[in-house]
C-alpha cells in the first residue's frame, strides 16, 4: 500500500530575497468515520495511516472498548474514509447521543463522553513501576530520530510507547490527540498490557491527555512540550508521574516525582 501520509507540492522558496521554485513535503490530512455496530460515532481530522489502530485507541480512551475481546471485527475502507468496527456486546447509550460528531486535528479537542467536571470513572494509578531519568531521556531522543513524518514535513507530532527494554511503539499524525490513540490502539490491539509502560509525546499535555493516559492504566507520562495546569493538576490527583519538557539531559517532574530514578 503506498504512503498516504504526506505528498509533495510545487512551491516558491524566498531566502533573502532570492526565489527558488521547488518541491516541499508535506503532511496529509484527510477525513476518517468511526461507524461501531454499524452507528457512525465520530469523524476525525488525522494522518490517513494506522486508521485500524487509531480507532481502537479512540474507542478504548473514550471507555466504549474495554480490550480486544471487544472487537468482534474491523475493516478500513480507504476509499470511503471510514472504519466499520462491530462490537461483540451492544453500543454504549452515551456513543449514540454523541453520533455525527466531528473533530479537529487536536488543538483544543474536546472529549465525546465526559467533561473536565466528570471525572468519576477515572481510578487513582498505584503502580510501583519505576524508571530511571537517563532513560526516558534517552527514549525521547529515540523517538525524535524515528519521527519520519515530522523530519520530513515538519507538520506531525510523534508519540511512542516505551518499556524498561526501549521503545515498543511509535506513532505519528498532524494530531497529538491522534497520534497517542494510535500506539494505544496498536498496543490494546496486541494484548499488550500497558501498566509497566511509558508514554512519550512530542505534543503539549493537556487533560485529555491525562485522561487517556490514566485510562490505559500508563504510570509515566512524558512530554517534550509543556502541560497545562489542569493536566498537572489531574496528574497529581490520579497518579500519574508527568513529566515535561524533557529535553536532552534536563525534564521538569510536575507531578508524582517517586517514579523517576537517577
Amino acid at each position: 500500500m503506498p504512503d498516504r501520509s504526506a505528498g509533495h507540492r510545487k512551491i516558491i522558496k524566498i531566502k533573502n530575497g532570492v526565489r527558488e521554485p521547488l518541491r516541499d513535503p508535506i503532511a496529509a490530512e484527510a477525513a476518517v468515520t468511526i461507524f461501531v455496530n454499524q452507528q457512525e460515532v465520530i469523524t476525525l481530522l488525522c494522518t490517513p495511516a494506522d486508521m485500524e489502530p487509531l480507532a481502537v485507541g479512540y474507542l478504548f480512551s473514550e471507555g466504549i472498548v474495554k480490550s480486544a475481546d471487544d472487537i468482534k471485527s474491523m475493516a478500513h475502507d480507504p476509499a470511503g474514509g471510514v472504519v466499520n468496527v462491530e462490537l461483540t456486546g451492544d453500543l454504549p447509550v452515551e456513543a449514540e447521543v454523541f453520533e455525527h460528531r466531528a473533530l479537529t486535528t487536536g488543538c483544543g479537542r474536546g472529549s465525546m463522553f465526559y467533561t473536565l467536571q466528570d471525572r468519576a470513572g477515572l481510578v487513582r494509578i498505584k503502580s510501583r513501576f519505576k524508571i530511571p531519568a537517563a532513560k526516558l531521556s534517552a527514549y525521547m531522543s529515540e523517538l525524535q530520530r524515528r519521527s519520519d513524518l515530522f523530519l520530513t514535513t515538519g507538520g506531525a507530532h510523534s508519540a511512542a510507547l516505551a518499556n524498561q527494554g526501549g521503545i515498543a511503539y511509535l506513532g505519528e499524525d498532524v494530531g497529538r490527540h491522534n497520534a497517542v490513540d494510535k500506539i494505544i490502539g496498536r498496543a490494546v490491539l496486541d494484548r499488550r498490557a500497558l501498566d509497566g509502560m511509558v508514554l512519550l509525546t512530542s505534543g503539549r499535555v493537556s487533560s485529555e491527555i491525562l485522561v487517556k493516559t490514566v485510562r490505559a492504566r500508563i504510570p509515566v507520562l512524558v512530554s517534550r512540550s509543556a502541560p497545562t495546569l489542569l493536566s498537572v493538576r489531574y496528574a497529581q490527583r490520579l497518579g500519574v508521574t508527568l513529566v515535561g519538557f524533557a529535553r536532552g539531559s534536563r525534564m521538569n517532574v510536575y507531578a508524582n516525582p517517586h517514579r523517576i530514578t537517577d
